[in-house]
């Protein structure tokens, strides 16, 4: 699969993504990412021993910050 950044928008986005992706795509720390799992703010789902983050939970995320997702 090809790295978050050299994705061309929102549509190429996978379903269910990685801390490391959904830290490329909104440029912060995979420590910041796990924070916002641990609190609340994002969306995760553990399988196994890796978290993945599904698509909705970044657009939730996103859409409250008032930044706009293209579909």
């Amino acid at each position: 699969m090809a790295n978050v950044t050299e994705m061309t928008g929102w549509a190429d986005l996978p379903e269910m993504l990685t801390i490391d992706e959904v830290a490329e795509y909104l440029r912060y720390s995979r420590k910041t990412i796990r924070r916002m799992i641990d609190d609340g703010r994002l969306a995760g789902v553990m399988l196994g021993r890796s978290w993945r983050i599904p698509k909705q939970a970044l657009a939730a995320l996103l859409e409250q910050a008032g930044a706009p997702c293209e579909e």
